[in-house]
């Protein structure tokens, strides 16, 4: 059987690897992967993430097939999850929303009765969960497909400051041609409206 690859784990390898090439146990985009499936299974700490990959340690090492069939100590999740590049993660992973998303363009579409067909995305901020615990409160504001919830792009909002002041950059540089932008009343600013007009709508 020839091991299992996916759009997702093809854009994980982008991601630097911080380790020295000496002594390496674990393929790097395998780590990555782990650590993307927990977290998608809702797992929101480092405990939570390793007694999950091992319950689940049959299916996850079946579907994976790693040249090393185990799954990583506490120890290499916990540096793992300490190095890794965030940025270049955050980067990658929704390089791999934007290709799943274009490679429909029906998904959050609607057709006017003038036959026109516009494609809905929404602006909306999140705290996340879990991070004020370890010390660092966080949050988020993204960009989403409607009806898939596709995350094209996010940025965080410093503390200082509020999601207005993050909107403008988050919006920056993408062809809104053909979208209908919603967001909440808190950023429906005439600076914001103006930008999206400007890039297309």
């Amino acid at each position: 059987m020839e091991p299992f690859q996916s759009t997702l784990l093809t854009y994980l390898q982008q991601v630097p690897d911080f380790r020295k090439a000496r002594g390496q146990r674990f393929a790097w985009a395998y780590l990555l992967a782990l650590v993307a499936a927990a977290v998608a299974a809702g797992q929101t700490t480092l405990l939570a993430m390793t007694d999950w990959a091992e319950t689940h340690a049959e299916q996850l090492l079946t579907t994976l097939q790693p040249a090393c069939p185990r799954i990583p100590s506490a120890a290499t999740w916990r540096r793992l999850v300490t190095h890794i590049d965030i940025a270049a993660l955050e980067q990658q992973v929704a390089a791999h929303n934007q290709a799943l998303d274009a490679a429909d363009p029906t998904i959050g579409s609607v057709t006017m009765c003038d036959g026109q067909v516009f494609r809905g995305q929404a602006v909306d901020g999140k705290d996340v969960r879990g991070a004020s615990a370890h010390g660092e409160h966080t949050f988020l504001v993204s960009l989403v497909r409607h009806e898939q919830a596709y995350v094209l792009g996010q940025a965080a909002v410093d503390r200082k400051t509020n999601e207005i002041t993050v909107v403008p950059d988050l919006l920056a540089g993408r062809n809104l041609t053909g979208t209908v932008t919603t967001m909440d009343a808190l950023l429906t600013q005439q600076r914001i409206a103006q930008q999206i007009l400007a890039q297309g709508y």
